[in-house]
């Protein structure tokens, strides 16, 4: 059974929990995603209880409330109905044995941050302000870029040709596939900012259009151009290790 949505980011952490606990046991790829999420959520917390935000209590409820659009994606997937394109074309992609792990993790991602984050944080700026919140909003990078050198080295301990080809080729989410973490966010308070000035009567259907181009990015992910396809088969022969020992690792 899919956990239902969180009330604080506790509850977030124990949701988390549960998904990734449910796919180490059925070596579901749809745990590589949420096993990076519950990482990450972490790392937030202990800022916040450090005070590295302008407005922690804010910072919570956007934490809180950015997740449960997760977990509701999650569940409407796992009870056979549809969640937001964007996130049907990563949950589509669990049983394609054909993308390596980095295009796994990039797919949730892209449905994270490029749509739930910026609907999210609008809605957070309606109802409690913006006095900060761009600062903490940016202070969020600060996270993900601490632990995304770490992530990469948690995968390339799997696979030993995508941990040189990254220290060649630098950033392999941005040179190859086209998805770089910090341009994704700046796009998504493009589109908080933007949601944020959208009278409420037409708001789904600005909303329903971020999450067209959001499917289509997905759809790049999954499918790159045949030339880079084929450099990931050797990629794809040295990921051996099963998917539940690598969701441990990564969560």
């Amino acid at each position: 059974m899919a956990p239902g949505p969180a009330s604080d980011i506790d509850g977030v952490v124990r949701a988390l929990d549960d998904i990734v606990d449910d796919c180490r046991r059925q070596h579901c790829r749809l745990g590589l995603f949420a096993a990076l999420y519950r990482r990450v959520t972490v790392e937030v917390k202990g800022r916040m209880a450090k005070g590295q935000f302008v407005d922690a209590e804010r910072m919570e409820r956007l934490d809180t409330q950015f997740a449960n659009r997760y977990l509701e994606a999650y569940a409407r997937h796992r009870a056979g109905e549809a969640p937001t394109r964007a996130w049907a074309a990563a949950f589509a992609a669990r049983e394609d044995s054909q993308l390596i792990i980095l295009q796994h993790l990039l797919l949730g991602m892209n449905a994270h941050i490029l749509l739930d984050l910026g609907v999210t944080t609008a809605e957070i700026a309606r109802r409690h302000g913006t006095v900060g919140l761009k600062r903490d909003f940016d202070a969020i990078n600060g996270v993900l870029a601490d632990l995304v050198d770490e992530i990469q080295d948690e995968v390339g301990r799997t696979s030993a040709l995508l941990r040189t080809l990254d220290r060649l080729g630098g950033r392999l989410d941005e040179r190859v596939l086209g998805f770089g973490l910090a341009t994704a966010r700046r796009r998504a308070w493009r589109h908080a900012v933007a949601l944020r000035a959208t009278p409420a009567p037409i708001r789904d259907r600005v909303i329903d259009r971020i999450d067209s181009r959001v499917e289509r990015t997905a759809r790049g992910i999954r499918r790159p151009p045949l030339r880079l396809d084929a450099a990931f088969g050797p990629i794809r022969a040295a990921e051996r290790e099963p998917v539940g020992a690598l969701i441990s690792r990564l969560a």
